[in-house]
């Protein structure tokens, strides 16, 4: 070898790999095959089948996942029921018995009042919300009175009570206690 520095064309033909890499990409610009045809557009992917959590969720609109809390509750539910089968008794036996301590403690009239608050609230802040709720309720209670009314007799009427006429209604804001004393009878 000389002492002098080799050219950069020089130095690139003096390597037989990359005058074999060169020819090889020659021959591939005038080669048909499949690396020179146009790729296809990519089909949309096929939707997850994928088990676990995607089932508590839902997604929106606008793409988001929002968690569908009816489900995870009940998976809770269900699970605490499976671990601790005692612990689930206990909960349904304080779920019914919360209700009838509260009313028994506050009165059917402050539990009104309450109910009557938080409907109103819920109203300014939702109407729609409100106005379902109002709409659930009224076919809870339609439903109510027509497994009453196939109740026999007076128990039908002892479970649904029929509203209470306004005349009567003033009368006994008036005097709560004036019904009683006709019914008293003489003495």
């Amino acid at each position: 070898m000389s002492d002098r520095p080799e050219t950069t064309d020089e130095a690139q033909h003096a390597d037989p790999t990359l005058d074999i890499v060169r020819r090889v990409m020659a021959e591939a610009e005038h080669m048909p095959g499949p690396e020179r045809e146009p790729a296809p557009d990519p089909e949309p992917p096929a939707p997850s089948r994928r088990r676990g959590l995607d089932g508590l969720t839902r997604r929106r609109a606008d793409g988001r996942r929002v968690p569908r809390w009816g489900l995870i509750g009940l998976a809770m539910v269900a699970t605490g029921a499976w671990l601790a089968p005692w612990a689930a008794l206990a909960l349904a036996i304080l779920v019914v018995c919360l209700p009838v301590i509260a009313w028994l403690t506050l009165g059917p009239d402050r539990i009104a009042e309450m109910a009557v608050g938080a409907h109103d609230r819920l109203a300014r802040r939702n109407p729609a919300k409100a106005a379902g709720l109002r709409r659930r309720w009224r076919r809870l209670r339609d439903r109510l009175a027509r497994i009453a009314a196939r109740l026999p007799g007076g128990l039908g009427d002892a479970l649904v009570p029929e509203p209470i006429p306004n005349e009567l209604r003033q009368r006994l804001e008036a005097d709560p206690f004036g019904r009683l004393e006709g019914e008293r009878g003489p003495g």
